[in-house]
């Protein structure tokens, strides 16, 4: 009897193993910041949920191809929802930042035509632009409301002429919302 319940807890295992969800291999072609670059952004919030944008990360491209960006993916997310991700041009990328509201106040209609949305941003290899427009930024809109949090993301990806997704190390920008101690 021992060897069959071993045998069922085998089986059990293998099966709930390959419905299980696994991760991307890790691809090392995009570069995010990493906790020496750490920062919190935090918010202020209160009990209503609300709209905000988050744009403190550069995304570059160290590799030799173009890259296609597929996903990006909260780390540890607490109450936000990513409503949807961008990448900025360097040229725009500072009129992102943390602020409540989407896309926040004073942000042009050709800042926002500049925006490419993720699934299906481009980028090119950093070596291959001008020194000015090395270093695009990801933007994400997210919902949350106080309490909201997120301890980081990751970047899905394809390189040029590939079908197989890579993901990045986890950038270590993090961000609250709620009372900032101010």
């Amino acid at each position: 009897m021992a060897i069959r319940v071993g045998r069922a807890l085998v089986v059990a295992v293998l099966v709930t193993s390959a419905c299980g969800i696994t991760s991307p291999p890790r691809g090392d072609e995009i570069r995010l910041s990493g906790e020496e670059d750490a920062v919190e952004l935090c918010l202020p919030g209160g009990d209503d949920i609300a709209d905000m944008s988050f744009g403190m990360e550069t995304v570059r491209v160290t590799g030799d191809v173009p890259v296609e960006l597929v996903a990006v993916h909260l780390v540890e997310p607490q109450d936000f929802e990513l409503v949807q991700a961008y990448v900025a041009p360097e040229r725009v990328r500072g009129s992102f930042g943390g602020v409540t509201g989407w896309p926040g106040q004073g942000v042009s209609r050709q800042t926002l035509d500049a925006l490419q949305p993720i699934p299906g941003a481009v980028l090119p290899p950093a070596q291959d632009l001008p020194e000015d427009e090395r270093r695009p930024g990801l933007v994400l809109h997210l919902r949350g409301a106080a309490g909201a949090r997120f301890e980081g993301f990751t970047v899905d990806y394809r390189l040029e002429g590939s079908d197989k997704v890579l993901r990045t190390d986890r950038s270590h920008q993090r961000m609250s919302v709620g009372d900032c101690g101010g």
